[in-house]
């Protein structure tokens, strides 16, 4: 008490104190020192955050291709080199050094059911210790060392003998699996943390159907504290969701896409480095993982999310990112797809029968159809003379229209979720479907399958609106309108005839009056 009623004579007597007009001169020019010193403080900070941004979204180093024997030959996945070649563009951020530990089998009870490290300390590990909870350990078995010859020939003696237990067909004598690793709570720093939650938060956006976001937000999240590859790519998908809710060119944007490229990669070097085969233990994550890798093939044109995306939207009338997706569902191998439907994750495929959907009734999709129709005159008329391609074609029409009547059951306004097929899949899946034999025409730049993936643009632009692919049906139909007005000009003598006579130009122009609309 005899304390604080000095400090409140102290605070009078300084109060009442009377300066001279000298001292308040003083006075005055110290706070005006300090406040520019202050100013001149922020404004190196400023500068040094400026200038690391600048750094960090101009750093390129893109993965290491696959090795290569003398023969020229790939050595390695090659399933998976392609993929993470693709993904790596100058947007890529050197891949971030994590401390990861072997999965330990040997923790607490407790720990375990917390999903939190143990530093599995007897009787009492120090968790337990701090927060005053029993501390309880399971026993754990511990197989027999065995050298590898032994060992070698058990495994095979039990995959020729036994039946009724779980065998994965083993390796080829060169591929050696990679050690099983996992992550915890305690290794995720704040930002990660707050991406994770923002992932749990917004799963809806990118899974509409309710049964789909479930899994995304309970299951598909455990599986990716044990298999980081997976969890990198889920907090990508965050970063994403965050820099498309942030203002663009803003600070939060920027921090937001360098954390999504820095786990991009991140992600796919796991991926590259310990994915050497799928098993029943990982098939799952591998799936689900093939599925966010495919998202980021879409990002990488989106213009929200990638602000150099411009700079290669002539990508998009090549046959390389098509060939990326196509890839995806050749990473998972056939042995594979029959373990997913007894999982959880099988909620995330399109296996069931959708059956024919009804035609459209709306006049909006009506009208579109008709035009979609009218492309099979465009290689029926026009110089193709080979039968197979036509067929080629005419399969690749029916599938779109087919996509067309699915999106206009998706917009009925009684649609029911759960049972149909949600636009983005309905329209990603024509993708998935295009006959490796239409790439080949599309990398020649054959004007049938030009016009036919601008047909497609128009669909997506009009119909799927979601944030990784944000713009790029409508980028696609002006790429592909340049390509052809510059092949037009430049009046090479091999030209197709319908380009040099222009006559190209009345397909072009309903795609181009779509997407001013």
């Amino acid at each position: 008490m005899e304390a604080a009623q000095r400090r409140v004579v102290d605070c009078a007597d300084v109060m009442a104190r009377q300066w001279t007009p000298e001292q308040r001169q003083q006075q005055a020019q110290r706070m005006a020192a300090r406040h520019a010193r202050q100013k001149a403080d922020q404004q190196i900070q400023f500068q040094a955050a400026a200038a690391e941004r600048t750094a960090r979204a101009t750093v390129s180093t893109a993965p290491p291709l696959a090795a290569r024997e003398p023969n020229g030959n790939a050595v390695g996945n090659t399933k998976i080199d392609f993929l993470s070649d693709f993904l790596a563009r100058d947007y890529k951020l050197p891949r971030r050094t994590k401390r990861f530990h072997a999965k330990s089998r040997a923790g607490c009870t407790q720990c375990k059911q917390q999903r939190l490290k143990c530093d599995e300390r007897k009787p009492t590990c120090s968790r337990c210790a701090t927060n005053h909870s029993n501390c309880t350990y399971t026993p754990v078995f511990t197989a027999p060392i065995q050298d590898e010859a032994s060992s070698t020939s058990t495994s095979m003696s039990t995959s020729t003998s036994s039946t009724s237990s779980t065998i994965v067909t083993p390796p080829e004598p060169e591929t050696v699996l990679a050690t099983s690793i996992s992550m915890t709570y305690d290794d995720l720093s704040v930002a990660d943390t707050v991406l994770l939650e923002l992932y749990r938060e917004k799963v809806s956006i990118i899974h509409t159907r309710p049964s789909v976001a479930a899994v995304a937000g309970t299951m598909v999240v455990d599986l990716a504290f044990e298999f980081p590859y997976l969890l990198h790519a889920l907090l990508a998908s965050a970063a994403h969701m965050k820099a498309v809710s942030a203002p663009p060119g803003g600070p939060v944007y920027h921090s937001a896409l360098a954390q999504a490229a820095e786990h991009e990669n991140e992600s796919m070097a796991l991926f590259r480095e310990h994915v050497k085969t799928v098993t029943k233990e990982n098939y799952e994550a591998v799936f689900i993982f093939t599925m966010m890798a495919a998202l980021f093939v879409y990002c990488s044109f989106s213009v929200k999310l990638h602000p150099e995306a411009p700079r290669r939207y002539h990508e998009l009338t090549k046959s390389g990112w098509l060939r990326t997706l196509h890839g995806m569902t050749l990473i998972v191998p056939q042995e594979a797809w029959a373990w997913i439907p007894t999982s959880p994750v099988f909620v995330f495929t399109f296996a069931q029968q959708w059956g024919d959907p009804p035609p459209p009734q709306d006049p909006v999709f009506l009208q579109m159809r008709a035009q979609f129709s009218r492309l099979s005159q465009l290689w029926n008329e026009h110089e193709l003379s080979d039968m197979d391609m036509k067929k080629i074609y005419d399969t690749a029409l029916t599938n779109l229209l087919k996509t067309l009547d699915r999106i206009a059951v998706a917009y009925l306004p009684d649609a029911d979720p759960e049972t149909t097929l949600p636009v983005g899949p309905a329209c990603g899946e024509w993708l998935h479907k295009l006959s490796d034999d239409l790439l080949v025409p599309l990398d020649q730049g054959d004007v049938p399958a030009l016009i036919l993936l601008a047909y497609w643009g128009v669909l997506q632009c009009k119909t799927w609106h979601a944030y990784w692919v944000d713009g790029m049906g409508a980028n696609l139909v002006r790429t592909i309108w340049m390509e052809l007005d510059r092949r037009e000009k430049s009046a090479v003598a091999n030209e197709w005839e319908m380009v040099k006579t222009g006559k190209w130009r009345e397909w072009m122009e309903w795609p181009m009056e779509m997407i001013r609309t």
